[in-house]
């Protein structure tokens, strides 16, 4: 959508999280993969499938 309506991306500020509280010996394990995917696989994905628009090398982009 972004490319279509503004021809390129310039930025990208790649930003998600979530965290569960409690003690990690007692984390289920679906609650640790959840948090992986998360935090690290999503914002990995965006990157992925935002490399092919952003114009280099005035573009930035910047995970948080």
């Amino acid at each position: 959508e972004v490319v279509s309506q503004f021809g390129s991306l310039d930025v990208l500020v790649n930003n998600a999280g979530i965290l569960y509280s409690g003690a990690f010996e007692t984390t289920d394990i679906k609650a640790h993969q959840r948090t992986i995917n998360i935090n690290v696989n999503n914002t990995a994905f965006v990157k992925v499938k935002s490399v092919n628009v952003l114009i280099f090398p005035q573009s930035f982009c910047m995970t948080v």
